[in-house]
């Protein structure tokens, strides 16, 4: 069997929102996780993560930090203020790495990092990782 099918063998249905202003980003992520066992919604910044939410209903959130209107540290602190969406994990995914970024992400309730340009088994290993 093939890593790739070997990932995702034995993993249950999540649904992941994937959130990045750059749609050449959301196709590679959302082809890298196409084959899996997820339901994947896509959002093109903050805003419209927000507005996706309560009607999809994330498992995870892969958020980009730096969008227009609403930035991936607003996002955080959006779903971790809410109780409804406190189950939720997020992986921030950022070409914006800093030791400073990193750390306010945690604190706005990030779950763990991933730094752009995303290498996709490292992407495989932490959902899988996030989601168990």
């Amino acid at each position: 069997m093939p890593l790739d099918q070997a990932f995702f063998t034995g993993h249950s249905h999540k649904r992941i929102l994937i959130v990045d202003d750059e749609p050449d980003v959301l196709t590679v992520m959302s082809r890298a996780l196409a084959d899996g066992p997820y339901e994947l919604e896509t959002a093109t910044d903050g805003f419209e993560a927000g507005l996706k939410l309560s009607d999809f209903q994330p498992d995870l959130l892969i958020l980009d930090l730096m969008m227009s209107r609403v930035n991936g540290f607003g996002v955080c602190e959006l779903i971790r203020s809410n109780p409804a969406y406190q189950h939720i994990k997020i992986l921030i995914v950022t070409g914006y790495a800093s030791e400073e970024n990193i750390a306010h992400a945690l604190r706005a309730g990030a779950d763990d990092f991933l730094e752009k340009p995303v290498n996709i088994r490292e992407l495989q290993q932490k959902v899988q990782s996030l989601l168990g």
